[in-house]
């Protein structure tokens, strides 16, 4: 018997989740994790998910910042087995030597949005609505079928804050949000 390459979420239909494309997969284990299994801290980048998140996705042990890895056992899980890295810094490196990086006015759903401070420190988050679409699920202040606003991209992330307050690159929890694109460095299309 051979092993899929991809593992639906808890609760997910396997047959369907098998007939959707890697992006929508990947787009539905975030889901998942931010609104039913609502991923939360237990101490400093700790917690059963978070430590699970970690080691599933980038075989990195509890305490360690999850940001890149949470996107990287979204993908995983959804079949991508091209690249994972738990450094957004190597999620950027890996996307322009591949030629993946895509400019933030041309997002589409299932891309990777990432921001890189100057000493090295980044965040990364998986795109699940573009400016100008309608949302499928609310997002901070927005409700469902809402339009996301011109210069504004709707995500999914870990490792981040549910609000404006606290940190955004290492907050508490998974969480949809709804970012300014001006905040990001750049898009990646992992999916081509």
């Amino acid at each position: 018997m051979t092993t899929q390459p991809y593992k639906a979420p808890p609760g997910f239909d396997p047959k369907r989740f098998a007939d959707l494309p890697r992006t929508e997969r990947a787009l539905a284990w975030a889901a998942y994790l931010a609104d039913v299994a609502r991923v939360r801290e237990v101490g400093n980048n700790r917690g059963p998910w978070v430590d699970r998140i970690l080691y599933e996705g980038t075989q990195l042990g509890p305490g360690n910042a999850w940001c890149a890895a949470f996107v990287s056992f979204c993908l995983r899980n959804a079949g991508f087995r091209e690249f994972r890295s738990a450094r957004v810094s190597a999620w950027a490196d890996w996307s322009i030597r591949r030629q993946l990086a895509v400019s933030l006015e041309g997002l589409r759903r299932g891309d990777l949005v990432y921001w890189i401070h100057a000493n090295g420190t980044g965040h990364i988050e998986i795109v699940t609505t573009p400016s100008g679409q309608r949302l499928g699920a609310p997002v901070q202040h927005l409700p469902v079928g809402a339009v996301v606003p011109s210069g504004y991209v709707a995500t999914i992330g870990g490792n981040t804050s549910a609000g404006n307050a606290g940190s955004q690159r290492e907050g508490d929890g998974v969480y949809r949000r709804l970012r300014p694109l001006s905040m990001f460095s750049m898009g990646i299309r992992w999916d081509g």
